[in-house]
């Protein structure tokens, strides 16, 4: 094959060889040749391959031990990240909890005052009702004790009678009333009550036991048992 190429008024010609794709067996050969060119050029300067090698080598390791560090160092970076990540999560974590801590409490803080400011009214109440049921429990147990004293000892409405009666005028006249169950065990005593006094033993049921009223021109004197508990229980209460 050929081709025309007109240049500075000249034509030249130019001819092609024509292209040829080698067979298997011109394939196998030139292969052949070039291996046996490479040990030959091994074989003249044995130095230069070794040291080629060895240079690769070198340089391969190299490779791998730098892109080791890298793949160690990104590793490294990477847990880094990950703990800082997890300290910062945690630590935003705990201050919001503290947060809402800190609010829950004053939330709780601000009811419990509240609740305590409406319970003062209702605790002085109860103190003072638990206050008036005590006094009247020990007056109750007290007026037990006494009604069964004067019950068993007869003397008490005697010596009753006789502090009455001292709380008078000498000169005055009186009348003492008694419980009928006291009546006879006073009258047997009367020289121990009448001291100056002019006096008449009168029997009323309408006076309990172990107690007694003084009846003068000059008043009243009301010794019952039951007015002396309630003389007391109005000291308390009034």
């Amino acid at each position: 094959m050929s081709a025309r190429l007109l240049k500075g008024g000249t034509q030249l010609s130019i001819a092609f060889a024509p292209f040829k794709i080698p067979s298997r067996n011109e394939a196998g050969r030139a292969e052949e040749a070039t291996a046996y060119d490479e040990t030959e050029f091994a074989e003249a300067h044995p130095g230069n391959v070794q040291e080629a090698q060895q240079q690769a080598q070198a340089v391969i390791e190299a490779a791998q031990a730098e892109a080791d560090r890298l793949v160690a160092h990104a590793q490294t970076r990477v847990a880094e990240i990950e703990q800082q990540a997890y300290q910062k999560g945690l630590a935003e974590a705990r201050a919001k909890f503290d947060e809402e801590v800190a609010a829950a409490a004053t939330d709780l803080r601000d009811q419990l005052t509240r609740s305590l400011t409406e319970l003062e009214p209702l605790y002085a109440q109860i103190a003072s009702r638990a206050e008036r049921d005590l006094v009247k429990l020990a007056l109750e147990i007290a007026r037990k004790v006494v009604h069964r004293e004067v019950t068993t000892d007869p003397d008490i409405v005697l010596t009753l009678a006789r502090v009455a009666l001292e709380r008078l005028h000498p000169r005055a006249v009186a009348t003492v009333l008694l419980h009928p169950e006291d009546y006879e065990y006073v009258t047997a005593r009367r020289q121990s009550l009448s001291g100056n006094n002019a006096i008449e033993i009168v029997a009323d049921t309408a006076v309990g036991r172990g107690g007694c009223v003084i009846q003068s021109e000059h008043g009243d004197i009301d010794a019952r048992i039951e007015q002396q508990f309630a003389s007391i229980e109005r000291g308390f209460f009034e």
